[in-house]
């Protein structure tokens, strides 16, 4: 479908079919596996697919650079993670009463 096939690259460059209904990926379906030829074309499309869209390469390089800033920048992130701020207030005074029922129940 075409809301599975968002974020896996260009349609056109898939190595499989995307169809917008049942009928469609049904008929599409039975091609491939009967048309032999159909089925070769997508076949060849799968190593400029991988290299394309799933390249370590390609990602780990802006994964790092993004990471870096992050790090470099982390008290002003943290001061605009509004909600995280939230979050991890929670998260502590979830922990701390826990800690304290956790000694009361000792206690008894």
């Amino acid at each position: 479908t075409l809301i599975g096939a968002e974020g896996m690259g260009e349609v056109e460059v898939w190595p499989g079919e995307v169809s917008k209904n049942d009928d469609d990926i049904i008929t599409k379906a039975i091609a491939l596996y009967t048309q032999k030829s159909a089925w070769k074309s997508k076949k060849n499309l799968i190593p400029m697919c991988i290299k394309q869209n799933f390249s370590s390469k390609s990602f780990s390089l802006n994964f790092w650079e993004k990471l870096e800033k992050q790090m470099t920048n982390i008290d002003e992130l943290r001061n605009s993670d509004y909600i995280g701020e939230i979050m991890r207030y929670q998260s502590h005074n979830a922990s701390k009463y826990l800690g304290k029922w956790i000694e009361e129940k000792k206690n008894k």
